[in-house]
């Protein structure tokens, strides 16, 4: 069989942007992230159009797997199941079933790096290959040719690496790039790479100082290859491992960048912008300096608290954008206190506030800044740089020495707070910032020269200039004089307008309305007239849109515009007529609904019938023109009719362990059933399909059944299929076989048919009836012939039970091989596995079952052996007992048979062994 349809495998491959949370510094100092997948459903799309485009599928005519433009969107139709009959114009299709076909798998010179083999079962399966993709999906490979095929390729194909009409040709080169694991090249990062990297972390490009090293080892892609993962260790981070390079396969870009990465190289994700916050103690917080200030400056001592006054340039508080902090820095060594202020920056662009501080060379980081105001009032904010919004500060304090260390002690201050004012240089020369109307004041301003603030005062209002004539231009229903400084205006009169009619598809006349603003009148009753239609309203739009209006309608302020008209329009309402809705089938659904002339059907109604789908409806019983949800109501009481279409439903086929070349049959609704497959199965006879299903209680001749099933329940060839939907058919076959004597019965075999070459022949089970499951196959030994005692079947653990001399099972005489040099006996019981079983050595010629075999005999005859005799049976008249010889070993050569001496009886004093081969016409006795 010919492949139907060969193709590359087109898969959307889908990006996963990953949006990581900013990292920052939490209150135990632990990194806080996490990440959120997005699938970019229109990459997937794109990805998929693409992949058609350059790889389009294959045809089985071709000599090499290679794309075709012929075959480049072939798909295979599939067949869904109506649980609703609606109106469809779909033409049905025929599925293609899927089939295994004869595919020659051979070795690759070359297996894909990312390709692994599957080992083969013991029974069955060709030999293939397997792979996880890059999204988690597992994909199954064969390589060889199809029946015509000139030339091996890889191939798709099933689990258990069969290849059916549906299998892909794969191009190794598409599936590298778009579905293999990805394979990680690395590169060395230089500075702008590391700053990079810095700036994603920390945001901020100039903090280079991280501890960034390459790790002591490589991590390995699946193809053997190396590339190296780098680590970052900082003491406010947990450890961090990152890869700097590219995927050399895939879709993902071919230039360098960083990625996240575990410790032993598994790659997460490219590394986004981050941004970690630098508390106050980080040594990477910016320092900054000033000119303006002179550091240790010390304004007020401890015996002199701020209750006065600190004046502030007003040039210097707005350069800081009024953002001046005082605060008790240090305690010196006297003891004595000493009150500072710092001037405040800020970061680039919008960062936090930093006090400088030239006495320690850091700067301390305080999150609430103090604004600066006239009279404002400043508290301390306490002597650690490390001061949170959370501190309060509680004084002042001082250190003592003594032999017992430092200590600090707390100084009630009299006063907690000063004030601070700001002083003005002169100001500049006046300029208007709001110019004067008719009736408001404008305003003036002027600014100090030191620090920019503002001084305004007011300009006097101007007053009314009125127009010499009417001003109608204002489209507000009125038309009055104006102000020409302003928009006030005086002598306001109302407008005049008119009213037009139009028939708007109707016919005849009717006359201009005149109209005056704010006046009150009723619209002219309508006189034009329409076929088909009753007069509806008027609108100010043709379409009927607009503004609508009733027939004689009291109106007033149609239009402000002066002198304008407005124009309304006839709206006309179509006639309903009754509209029928035939079933086409017992009129059981007929339904009739009143539809406006030419307005479309809309949903249209919904019939039901078992087995059937609705085709839609038609002007006429057969044939006639169809109609749709778009088609127009016509001008009269109409009936419309349903057409059916009948369903096509499959019979899917169970055999359970018997086998059908068939797995399903298309059938149609109403139709016979047709050509049935048969299912077969050896030493079975097939009864036929039926729909009852296998019992879980296994009774014997019946396969997977407790009985045969009812006839009521099968399918026939002749029958005429009334099921709406699809049916399950379940195979049924009885046991064939024939009882024979011994304990055996017979089956067909093979080709079905009695007393011929390739019957199979059974041995009863422990039940003692034939045909049932305890049966054991025999196997007809070395001679090729059954009934002969070279006969033999085969216990749990494998090994062969033969029937002994007597050629029939289950007697004494039977004997199983246990292949190791000794041979189990049954005992009286007959019956292996019991208490009597007797294990024997399978003597010289190394074959269970003859008459060498022997058991050891000491404890009855000191240094003898017991050999079963003719009979083969040990325990019986006719054993034999057998010397061990001068070597004291029994089953070896020098082993003599024991003879009775004159009284006839073994175990005397007279019993004697053959002697003549060391004293010529003697023999040996046992004294």
């Amino acid at each position: 069989m010919k492949i139907r349809k060969l193709g590359i495998i087109l898969l959307a491959t889908i990006i996963t942007v990953t949006n990581m949370v900013v990292y920052a510094n939490s209150a135990d100092d632990s990194i806080i992230h996490s990440s959120d997948d997005v699938i970019k459903e229109d990459m997937k799309n794109k990805e998929m159009e693409k992949n058609k485009e350059e790889y389009p599928k294959s045809t089985p005519s071709e000599a090499k797997p290679k794309p075709s433009e012929e075959d480049k969107f072939v798909s295979t139709p599939t067949v869904s199941i109506p649980s609703e009959a609606t109106p469809s114009e779909a033409t049905p299709s025929e599925a293609v079933p899927v089939e295994v076909i004869e595919f020659e798998s051979i070795e690759p010179d070359e297996v894909p790096s990312w390709y692994t083999k599957v080992k083969r079962r013991l029974f069955g399966g060709k030999k293939h290959y397997q792979f996880t993709d890059r999204y988690g999906e597992e994909h199954h490979r064969i390589y060889g040719y199809y029946e015509e095929e000139a030339e091996a390729a890889w191939y798709e194909c099933q689990p258990d690496g069969s290849v059916t009409n549906e299998s892909f040709w794969i191009d190794l080169e598409w599936e590298d790039l778009n579905l293999a694991p990805l394979r990680w090249e690395a590169a060395e990062p230089q500075a702008d790479d590391i700053r990079d990297l810095s700036e994603r972390i920390f945001g901020d490009a100039e903090m280079l100082g991280i501890d960034l090293a390459k790790s002591n080892h490589e991590a390995e892609n699946y193809d053997g290859t190396m590339y190296d993962i780098w680590s970052l260790d900082e003491e406010e981070l947990a450890e961090l491992y990152f890869f700097y390079g590219h995927a050399v396969n895939g879709i993902l870009p071919g230039e360098n960048t960083w990625f996240e990465s575990t410790e032993d190289g598994q790659i997460l994700d490219e590394v986004p912008d981050l941004v970690l916050s630098v508390m106050s103690a980080d040594a990477r917080a910016i320092d900054a300096t000033a000119t303006e200030f002179e550091f240790g400056q010390t304004y007020f001592g401890v015996k002199d608290h701020p209750t006065g006054t600190l004046y502030i340039p007003c040039e210097l508080g707005a350069k800081y954008n009024w953002q001046i902090t005082v605060n008790v820095k240090r305690v010196s060594s006297t003891g004595g206190s000493s009150l500072k202020y710092y001037q405040c920056f800020k970061k680039d662009g919008n960062g936090p506030w930093y006090l400088a501080d030239a006495a320690s060379g850091h700067t301390g980081y305080f999150p609430v800044t103090v604004p600066y105001g006239a009279n404002s009032k400043y508290y301390y904010t306490g002597s650690s740089r490390y001061l949170t919004a959370e501190e309060v500060n509680q004084g002042w304090y001082k250190t003592e020495s003594s032999s017992e260390g430092d200590r600090i002690n707390y100084i009630d201050p009299e006063g907690d707070s000063f004030r601070m004012a700001a002083q003005h240089q002169s100001f500049g020369d006046w300029y208007i910032t709001k110019e004067a109307t008719c009736t408001s004041k404008g305003t003036k301003q002027r600014t100090c020269m030191g620090c920019g603030a503002a001084e305004t005062a007011y300009i006097d209002a101007l007053g009314h200039n009125w127009e010499a004539d009417y001003y109608t231009g204002a489209n507000n229903g009125t038309y009055y004089k104006r102000c020409t400084r302003c928009s006030e205006k005086t002598d306001v009169r109302n407008n005049p307008y008119t009213i037009t009619y139009h028939a708007n598809g109707g016919k005849g006349t009717m006359a201009v309305q005149n109209c005056t603003y704010t006046a009150k009148l009723n619209l002219l009753s309508n006189t034009f007239q329409r076929d088909y239609y009753t007069f509806k309203n008027w609108t100010t739009e043709p379409d009927g849109g607009g503004k609508i209006y009733s027939d004689t309608q009291p109106v007033s302020n149609l239009t402000a515009v002066y002198g304008g008209n407005i124009d309304l329009y006839a709206q006309w309402q179509p006639k309903s007529y009754n509209i029928t809705f035939d079933d086409g089938w017992d009129g059981t659904q007929n339904i009739t609904r009143s539809y406006v002339y030419t307005h479309p059907f809309g949903e249209l109604p919904v019939f039901k019938r078992l087995g059937y789908t609705l085709s839609g409806f038609f002007s006429e019983p057969e044939g006639g023109e169809k109609i749709t949800a778009e088609s127009k109501a016509p001008h009269s009481d109409t009936i419309y009719y349903a057409h059916w279409e009948a369903n096509s439903y499959d019979i899917f086929f169970h055999t359970g362990k018997s086998y059908c070349w068939s797995e399903k049959k298309r059938v149609t609704y109403d139709g016979k059933v047709g050509i049935l497959p048969a299912a077969s199965m050896e030493d079975f006879e097939f009864l036929g399909w039926y729909t009852e299903p296998y019992s879980q209680t296994y009774v014997e001749g019946i396969m997977c059944g407790d009985a045969n099933p009812p006839d009521d329940k099968q399918i026939k060839s002749e029958d005429v299929y009334r099921i709406a939907g699809h049916t399950q058919a379940y195979a049924y076959l009885v046991l064939q076989y024939e009882e024979l004597e011994n304990g055996v019965n017979r089956r067909p075999g093979p080709d079905g048919y009695m007393n011929t070459k390739d019957d199979n022949y059974y041995l009863n089970g422990e039940d003692g009836i034939a045909g049932t499951h305890d049966d054991e196959k025999l196997y007809p030994g070395e001679d090729g012939k059954y009934g002969t005692k070279d006969d033999y079947y085969l216990d749990k653990e494998g090994h062969k039970i033969y029937p002994g001399n007597d050629s029939i099972f289950r007697t004494e005489d039977d004997y199983r091989d246990n292949g190791d040099g000794t041979n189990t006996r049954p005992g009286p019981d007959c019956n292996f596995k019991t208490e009597d079983d007797v294990e024997a050595s399978n003597g010289l010629d190394g074959l269970p079952g003859t008459m060498d075999d022997w058991i050891d005999n000491n404890e009855n005859y000191p240094d003898t052996n017991l050999r079963p005799g003719p009979d083969g049976v040990f325990g019986t008249g006719d054993d034999e007992v057998y010397w061990n010889g001068p070597d004291g070993i029994p089953g070896t050569e020098d082993d003599e048979p024991v003879h009775p001496g004159l009284d006839g009886k073994l175990e005397t004093g007279d019993d004697w062994v053959e002697n003549g081969h060391n004293y010529p016409e003697t023999n040996l006795r046992p004294g």
